[in-house]
């Protein structure tokens, strides 16, 4: 499994020596991974330094996705052969827990020019991940801009990382754009392509840039430019590129140019001063006209002061005589006489907020999913106040405000008669979705007045809708609270077996919730919990997949218009169908139904015409398919961009992998089925049109 891993090496070594030890093979390996974490632009990061005065040279490799084979790949090769040059007690550590280095997975020291596999002591590994975390405090922003634009790699290396860039440039530039067309485009750097006509990004879905100038188009540290313009994200914009910088701290994003500053999205302020733009915090940045915080643009002429308040979990608040700004909220208050009390604490999901004062008295700033609101309750205390703010907001299953309760505390009778109407029909999904609110609705009452009438309303739609639950198995949950509280163990059991094949979100939290404690010792609970804990398709009570797959064919065909049935349900390819039939022989017949089934289903979506890649990717390596899936999925690739005009933005190595594959699959067919496959292959638009190409 990929995971952030890391390397540290600390190297006790002479100025001379070190300088001798840059001029072998080694440190060009170094440059070169280097410039690949920048030419392709990897989410990984460096630290290189050599401390001359501490005769000591201090390497730290952050692998964002990796294993124990990325961590003694070239980098580590390299800085081993430091051996013979370096002094003892240099070390290595390699880790499977880069960001926390709580754990050294291999640990190397330097004994008379020979790395011998140490058990590091506790001592040991408190200075390994004091060092390692020190160094990961420099990566705050993309390596490509941290490599150039600081000093976290010897200056030297930094050359070298530069001439490859050059080298790559013009060799691009002299030979191999002669041969880019727009099937066969050449990788520039970083997320930038050339077809032949033009360049363009695959990123975001897909930008050209007919106005770049291949000759001087470079990388740079905010991503590309030519002579005349500068690109980042998704922007293009024509700017002196020598006046151009890339402002950061943190995840805040400003760029600087001859026009004036521009915003994390390219935007250009107006009236802002690049001459005295500073950005101080993550979060404030000012320039001579504004001040800048959280994104907020506020004129000095707005105010005549300000101060900023900082609070724990992130919280800063800036005051100015005339307005409060709330983090990216601007606050309908009292500027002079604000001051900010509490936190507001255990919120439901998705609230925020705190207790504040003005010359109004006390009011709670609650936020909602990046929407905010004063609320002020006359002649209540500060603490009466958060205990209002928390009776309402603060339950773990979202209340609902009042206008969403008019709208679901429906009759069931209206439910039902809605669902009669929508059951076969793609409406069905979202009248099932209103049924789960219902059932929380219910929920609520009965815990505020622990009446089982107060459940009698869901039950009499139940036996109705029933059936349908399964599209939104969170329902299932509420059922087996209502089960729980009438005391019925074998219904409730049954239920939340439900919930899990059917695949309700967060079944782990639910879990532990109170309202189970009737069936929460029983011992088929415990075998559900495991099994939803370990995901295993075998070995278990639950005919996991089978039941789902019924349900999904047993729908109309008008009823498939949307990918996101084939996610209800994990869908497991022939190797570990083979593995669970010969682990499991017992389950022979179980495992031969659910393919059986699987290509029913999926025949039944390719027979679609509006087909897209959700809709295929679960199978797209499931062998067992027919032939004319991958086929009539070329089509879907014609949509990702206009093969005839060069804008292609799809990658042409996928794209011919896949038609290798499906000639290899109909290569191994004979007579008819050879002949009608390979014809069906051959008329195929996208086949075509590539077949000019290639």
């Amino acid at each position: 499994m990929a995971q952030p891993v890391g390397l540290l090496s600390k190297i006790k070594i002479t100025d001379t020596n070190y300088k001798a030890f840059f001029k072998t093979k080694a440190i060009t390996v170094i440059s070169e991974e280097m410039y690949d974490c920048v030419h392709y632009n990897y989410q990984d990061q460096y630290f290189y330094q050599y401390n001359k005065k501490k005769e000591e040279l201090l390497c730290l490799a952050f692998y964002n996705h990796g294993n124990r084979e990325t961590l003694t790949g070239n980098f580590y090769q390299s800085i081993k052969e430091v051996a013979l040059l370096a002094i003892d007690h240099s070390f290595i550590a390699l880790t499977l827990d880069a960001f926390n280095w709580t754990e050294v997975d291999t640990y190397e020291v330097l004994e008379e020019n020979v790395w011998n596999v140490k058990q590091i002591t506790k001592e040991e590994l408190a200075t390994v991940q004091s060092i390692a975390l020190s160094c990961s405090e420099q990566f705050d922003q993309p390596f490509v801009e941290k490599l150039f634009n600081s000093k976290i790699v010897d200056s030297n290396v930094v050359k070298k990382v530069s001439a490859l860039q050059e080298k790559h440039r013009l060799a691009n530039l002299t030979t191999f754009a002669k041969e880019a067309t727009p099937l066969r485009p050449i990788h520039l750097f970083g997320n930038y392509y050339y077809n032949g006509k033009a360049v363009f990004s695959c990123k975001s879905g897909g930008y050209i840039h007919t106005d770049i100038d291949l000759a001087t188009f470079k990388p740079t540290v905010y991503g590309a430019a030519d002579a005349e313009h500068v690109l980042f994200h998704d922007k293009c914009i024509k700017t002196n590129p020598k006046k151009f910088k890339r402002v950061a701290k943190y995840e805040t994003v400003f760029y600087l140019s001859a026009e004036g500053v521009l915003d994390d999205k390219g935007i250009l302020i107006e009236g802002s001063d690049t001459a005295t733009f500073k950005l101080k915090e993550d979060f404030l940045a000012e320039d001579s006209v504004n001040l800048y915080f959280y994104g907020h643009v506020i004129p000095k002429t707005s105010f005549n002061s300000y101060r900023i308040e900082q609070y724990p979990y992130q919280t800063e608040i800036l005051i100015t005589d005339t307005a409060v700004y709330y983090n990216s909220h601007k606050l309908d208050v009292d500027g002079q006489t604000f001051s900010y009390k509490a936190r507001l604490e255990k919120l439901s999901y998705g609230f925020s907020g705190f207790i504040g004062k003005d010359r109004d008295g006390l009011f709670a700033y609650l936020i909602e999913e990046n929407n905010g609101s004063i609320i002020r309750l006359k002649d209540l205390s500060q603490d009466e106040l958060a205990q209002s703010i928390q009776e309402k907001y603060g339950d773990k299953y979202r209340r609902m405000d009042e206008e969403e309760r008019i709208y679901l505390q429906k009759s069931s009778a209206a439910y039902q008669e809605e669902f009669i109407k929508k059951q076969h029909t793609p409406w069905v999904f979202y009248q099932i979705q209103e049924i789960r609110d219902y059932a929380k609705i219910v929920w609520q009452k009965y815990q505020e007045s622990k009446d089982l009438k107060e459940l009698k309303s869901f039950w009499s739609l139940y036996e109705t809708t029933e059936s349908y639950f399964w599209i939104e198995a969170e329902v299932y949950n509420y059922v087996t609270l209502f089960y729980c509280a009438e005391q019925k163990k074998t219904e409730a059991l049954e239920a939340i077996r439900k919930a899990i094949i059917y695949g309700v979100f967060d079944i782990d939290e639910f879990f532990n919730h109170p309202g189970l404690d009737l069936i929460n010792k029983e011992e088929y609970f415990i075998e559900l919990r495991e099994y939803a804990q370990q995901h295993k398709p075998v070995g278990y009570k639950i005919p996991m997949q089978i039941e789902t797959l019924e349900k999904i064919l047993a729908l109309p065909q008008e009823m498939y218009i949307t990918g996101t049935l084939l996610w209800k349900y994990h869908l497991y390819d022939n190797i570990e169908i083979k593995e669970a039939i010969k682990q499991n022989p017992e389950l022979t017949d179980y495992w031969t139904r659910y393919i059986e089934l699987n290509q029913q289903l999926f025949d039944r979506f390719f027979k679609r015409k509006n087909i897209i890649d959700m809709d295929f990717s679960p199978y797209k390596d499931y062998s067992c398919m027919p032939i004319e899936a991958p086929i009539q999925m070329l089509n879907y690739y014609l949509q990702m961009g206009d093969v005839m005009s060069g804008s292609m933005v799809y990658s042409i190595d996928q794209l011919v992998g896949a038609m290798n594959k499906i000639k290899q699959r109909i290569n191994l067919l004979e007579g008819e089925q050879h002949a009608y496959y390979k014809e069906l292959y051959n008329n195929n638009a996208v086949v075509q049109i590539t077949e000019q190409y290639l």
